[in-house]
């Protein structure tokens, strides 16, 4: 394989893995700002799972240097994760309940 064909293929693996964690992980993100107190009251798993929504967001960002286009979700996956972080640090500010 020659050098650009081997960047490509990795390339196209991070753009899989960022928008199949993106797709995976907006509704956990959506629940976590709106329905839930915190993180603090969601324990171990949703630390597991902000910790995986923020290694997405370093994928997209990894992936929008090659195609402009990610850009999008970047913006939107950095939105989700302040949001969830303004929701557990500012004592249930969004929480609408269930």
């Amino acid at each position: 394989m020659t050098t650009e064909r081997q960047l490509n293929f990795r390339t196209s693996k991070v753009s899989i893995l960022g928008t199949t964690g993106f797709v995976l992980g907006f509704l956990p993100l959506l629940g976590f700002t709106f329905f839930s107190p915190g993180l603090g009251a969601e324990g171990v798993l949703g630390m597991i799972i902000f910790g995986a929504a923020a290694l997405t967001f370093l994928l997209l960002i990894t992936a929008a240097k090659r195609n402009p286009w990610f850009w999008i979700l970047v913006v939107i996956q950095m939105l989700l994760l302040a949001a969830v972080l303004v929701e557990t640090f500012s004592d249930s500010m969004f929480y609408i309940g269930t």
